[in-house]
């Protein structure tokens, strides 16, 4: 990409005083006074934002900004008193301040409104993401004066949302003071000690440094090689991560010294590189290609390690000099310097990351809102397919995800995949470097259980979007048909077979079953969020509504937790966990024995001494874990019960017990195991990663057991 003219510093400065001034007197006219504190945070912002951009839009929308931050009202009054571009970039600013609310203690999953927003906001106008940033900064600059409380939250939020979002976009510069101005914040005594251990060392350092230039420089020329080499500052808090990462002490650190070469195009990269272990000796194990393998936003550079003069480590980067300003700027860079520019493939690329998300907003997953968070600030891996092409993927990504981001239709047609050569179940986690294979099929079709999250058969917002299109492209009778069987699985599974399908249809506000079940059937509610309605407290303690005589209308609630003396326990008959309709029956000498309503003992009992009934309700108790137990029929096979135990192990399950028949003759198991569970949801994760052992028939939770009550 061609580079323009540099912008000058006169042009900017008055760029800068221009949009200040016309803000400034905006507000005056919208909102009266503004206090000196507000134009000076007004100034730094915009000066900030012009590191990235000079359009004189985003640079008055930057200077608006701390004046609008505080009301709804001071949004809507400006935007209708600008012209059409800057109301629109002042409408998308107000839709990115949502942005904290992500990070809000209390917020529901439910609340996806804030996330969407801000989504659409980036893709509509990255200018709006970089103002966002300054004025984060500009805010992190000037926290000296806050609480501590306010200083805490602050730093919070650079490590949650700003840092992230600076580093996803590759805009560096903002990252790594907003990196060091939260960790002074977040740590403020190891933030001080950091700082004096670097300040007490550099004299010495610079003077190496300097004498290290000049030795790259003279090496380089005498190859040819013409090449700018920068001592590059190492930053507070990188430091302090990598000490922590690596269990390092500061003297150990291989790139407190370090340099950077730029050059002019990739080859001279490789040649630079020769130079450089040709002066020194590398270190092992400390050398990234980012030019062969890019990281995800974007950055391209040489990094090694060596060891220099004196036996001291020295970290080189070497880059061209169109890497070092999008290392730098980013996305950024595509405003500084797009004047005579061609088109910018990279920049592309990451406005398509962003609509791609967009394209599961209108799902009703539960996950939603962590789904497109991890998307927006994830880690990524690099996986190999088997021409050598490299595909980014989502950290945790499948082979049926890989699947999906080569083509959709590979995607549906996928039946299996190798890894690195191997046969692999498809929910198989991604490893970097990894090669896949995709086994497709040429007439089949995806499977209804890769869209259950507790399965974990895709894990990216893009390979369940096209799942879920794909499902709702179906006939709504196939959906029904498909529903009833996924939903009658379900509760048979759970126990819970004579719940009321028009009853479970309004608690997922759809008209009638018949909506229900269609929306099961073409993915839009899974198995999970079934078990979540049937259980919509959280984890409980028992309590006890005590019948009263006729005369008395109301009833009295009563602890059971050793208020009144009144005992209780669980029916080990029928195991009721949170979520199921129970009932109490009094016992003598042993207290209320809780029963689930549908256990046929508590039918026996409750037809010879009515009486003895009484009414009772989960309460609200966290952390407190049930025994329930469940029945697995199975093909017969080596090592079957090796392999439910270990699933049950991997998703940490406590097993009370477990015992097992054979059925010689047709070749099956029938295997009981008794579990605990915190809910009818959690009791659903373990029936479902169960039945997918292989040889697996049927499992379901026990409607009876053994034990007496």
């Amino acid at each position: 990409m061609p580079t323009a003219a540099p912008i000058s510093d006169q042009n900017t400065e008055l760029a800068v005083a221009t949009a200040v001034k016309q803000s400034y007197e905006l507000v005056g006219r919208l909102l009266g006074p503004a206090s000196k504190q507000k134009q000076a945070d007004s100034l730094e912002t915009t000066q900030i934002t012009t590191r990235f951009t000079t359009d004189e839009n985003a640079l008055k929308a930057a200077a608006l900004l701390p004046y609008l931050q505080d009301s709804p009202q001071h949004w809507l009054a400006a935007q209708k008193a600008v012209p059409g571009e800057l109301a629109k970039l002042l409408q998308n600013l107000a839709d990115l301040a949502l942005i904290d609310q992500l990070h809000a203690p209390n917020q529901s999953g439910t609340e996806q409104e804030p996330l969407r927003r801000m989504l659409l906001a980036m893709v509509n106008d990255l200018r709006c993401v970089v103002i966002k940033l300054a004025q984060h900064l500009q805010q992190l600059r000037h926290a000296k004066s806050l609480s501590k409380d306010a200083q805490k939250q602050l730093a919070q939020r650079s490590f949650a949302l700003y840092a992230p979002l600076a580093n996803r976009l590759g805009i560096w510069q903002l990252k790594w003071e907003i990196e060091d101005l939260g960790f002074r914040y977040s740590e403020p005594r190891r933030y001080k000690q950091l700082a004096k251990q670097l300040k007490d060392k550099r004299l010495d350092r610079e003077r190496y440094i300097e004498k290290a230039i000049e030795q790259v420089k003279s090496k380089l020329e005498q190859q040819g090689i013409d090449a700018t080499v920068l001592g590059r500052p190492k930053h507070i808090y990188s430091i302090h991560r990598k000490m922590q990462q690596k269990q390092l002490r500061f003297e150990q650190l291989f790139d407190i010294r370090a340099l950077r070469i730029l050059v002019a195009n990739e080859a001279q990269c490789y040649m630079a590189l020769g130079v450089v272990h040709s002066l020194w000796s590398p270190i092992s194990g400390e050398f990234d290609d980012y030019l062969a393998n890019p990281k995800s936003n974007g950055y391209r550079s040489i990094h090694t390690a060596v060891y220099a003069e004196a036996g001291k480590t020295l970290e080189v980067q070497i880059r061209t000099e169109e890497m070092h300003k999008q290392a730098e700027l980013g996305v950024a860079a595509h405003w500084r310097y797009k004047e005579g520019s061609a088109e910018d493939e990279d920049f592309n690329r990451k406005i398509g990351w962003l609509r791609e998300l967009l394209e599961t907003s209108q799902d009703t997953d539960e996950d939603l809102i962590p789904s497109l968070t991890n998307q927006v600030f994830e880690d990524r891996i690099y996986v190999v397919t088997p021409a050598g092409d490299i595909i980014d993927l989502a950290a945790g990504a499948t082979p049926l995800d890989f699947a999906f981001e080569i083509h959709t239709q590979v995607g549906y047609r996928c039946r299996g995949a190798r890894i690195n050569g191997n046969i692999v179940p498809l929910n198989t986690r991604l490893n970097n470097s990894d090669q896949v294979e995709v086994l497709t099929a040429k007439t089949s079709q995806p499977s209804r259980d890769w869209l259950n999250p507790q399965l974990a058969y895709v894990t990216t917002a893009k390979s369940r979007a096209r799942l879920r299109s794909w499902f709702r492209a179906q006939d709504k009778d196939d959906n029904i048909t498909a529903g009833r069987d996924i939903l009658e699985r379900e509760l048979k599974r759970l126990g819970q077979a004579e719940r009321n399908y028009d009853t479970l249809a309004k608690l997922f506000k759809k008209k009638d079953a018949d909506e229900l079940l269609a929306a099961i059937g073409a993915g839009d509610i899974s198995p999970s969020q079934i078990a979540g309605q049937l259980q919509p407290q959280a984890p409980a303690s028992l309590r006890i509504l005590a019948r009263k005589p006729p005369s008395q209308q109301a009833s009295t609630r009563v602890n059971v937790q050793g208020i009144g003396q009144l005992m209780s326990s669980l029916a080990r008959c029928c195991r009721p966990v949170p979520g199921d309709s129970i009932a109490g029956f009094v016992t003598r000498g042993r207290g209320v024995s809780i029963h689930r309503q549908d256990c046929q003992k508590f039918l026996n009992l409750r037809g010879q001494h009515t009486a003895r009934v009484i009414d009772v309700s989960w309460g609200q108790a966290q952390g407190r874990v049930l025994p329930v137990n469940i029945n697995i029929e199975a093909w017969d096979r080596y090592g079957l019960l090796r392999d439910i135990s270990s699933v049950l192990a991997n998703d940490h399950v406590n097993v009370l017990g477990i015992q097992s028949t054979t059925d010689v003759k047709a070749h099956k198991a029938y295997i009981d195991v008794s579990v605990e569970v915190e809910s009818l949801a959690a009791l659903s994760v373990v029936c479902n990663r169960v039945a997918q052992v292989p040889n697996v028939i049927d499992v379901k939770r026990a409607q009876e057991s053994r034990a007496r009550d």
